[in-house]
């Protein structure tokens, strides 16, 4: 015997597919399992990239697509936090639509399901804002005057902007491949790749109501004087503040970052670094510290230069000392000890022969 297990009969729980085979053969029966194929998820295959914005009175529309591994019928539903009961999604098409009477945002989360319950979703923010007496933005620190960088230099700048309707803004920056900006925080940063040039480059920021303000930069890549990062005219060689942040860069954590400047008090002794002329508190001022972050380290190493000195010269005039010792030593033993003669003694006249 063959059953077929449709999957029409699936229930809260994944469906298998099984085909049983019963066969009887000589008074014994044994059963094998074809099946186990398990009904997978759909997904949903497309969504807003970036936080929504609508205009408030204006209809807003999205279509969601999604993708199903056994083709079964989809159902899409939509949630919204606070509650949005102006928007709706099309059950069976996934067209996200509707109109706001208020302003936003809300947290939208868009769900597709199969009909065994397996299911997907996607969320973002949705903003309504009433553009028509909408105010655009104003770029608060434009750059002046062109940057100078060499070619391996990088510059970068913090962008700041306001807003009347304090609307999330998107920064964005055309005119140069080397040119990127964060489009959340509007931190720019041009790397130079070994190519000379002058670039102009165009930073944009946007509001929720698509209306924007442009600020203008020209970086100028030069092939000759060394890297200057911070663009002031003195390469980073000779510059003693390569990122321009005030800061010093032997006190500068990261002297090639405008962002990081120097932080902390590193010695404890209450007053930062920043303005600290001794960071290490080893006595030594930080100006003619080879490390200025290191206590163990102090000034050029004249002292104990000195001291080593003294040290070799001690040592050669005592070994002056020992080779005289040992020369005067040698002398002595050739001579020996003086020897005196002993006094002659008289000689007595012979004795008379006898009678």
């Amino acid at each position: 015997m063959s059953v077929s297990v449709p999957r029409e009969w699936g229930g809260d729980e994944a469906t298998y597919l099984l085909t049983f085979t019963a066969t009887a053969s000589e008074g014994s029966a044994f059963a094998t399992d074809d099946g186990g194929q398990i009904n997978e998820s759909p997904s949903i295959t497309n969504g807003p990239g970036a936080p929504e914005s609508t205009d408030v009175g204006t209809l807003y529309s999205y279509d969601f697509n999604a993708n199903d591994p056994e083709g079964d019928a989809l159902t899409w539903s939509v949630s919204a936090s606070p509650p949005a009961s102006w928007l709706t999604i099309d059950p069976g098409t996934g067209v996200l639509s509707g109109t706001s009477p208020s302003g936003g945002p809300w947290d939208i989360t868009v769900t597709v399901i199969d009909p065994f319950s397996n299911e997907d979703y996607y969320s973002f923010p949705l903003n309504a804002v009433s553009c028509g007496s909408n105010v655009a933005p104003t770029i608060t620190n434009d750059v002046t005057g062109s940057q100078t960088i060499g070619l391996t230099g990088t510059y970068t700048h913090d962008y700041a902007a306001t807003d009347p309707e304090a609307g999330t803004l998107t920064w964005s920056v055309s005119g140069s491949i080397y040119a990127v900006i964060d489009a959340d925080t509007g931190v720019l940063a041009f790397i130079a790749l070994g190519v000379p040039g002058t670039y102009t480059l165009t930073v944009t920021v946007t509001d929720p109501c698509a209306a924007t303000d442009t600020s203008t930069l020209t970086i100028v890549v030069s092939s000759g004087g060394g890297t200057d990062t911070d663009g002031d005219g003195t390469p980073d060689a000779t510059d003693t503040d390569d990122d321009n942040d005030g800061v010093a860069d032997l006190r500068d954590p990261q002297p090639l970052n405008p962002l990081v400047p120097a932080a902390g008090d590193y010695d404890g002794d209450g007053t930062p670094d920043a303005t600290d002329p001794d960071d290490d508190g080893d006595g030594v001022p930080d100006a003619s510290d080879q490390d200025p972050r290191n206590p163990s380290v102090g000034a050029l190493a004249i002292a104990p230069l000195f001291g080593n000195l003294l040290l070799w010269l001690l040592i050669i005039v005592i070994i002056i000392f020992v080779v005289i010792a040992v020369i005067i030593g040698l002398i002595r033993r050739r001579k020996g000890p003086s020897q005196t003669a002993p006094p002659e003694t008289p000689q007595q006249p012979p004795p008379p022969p006898p009678p």
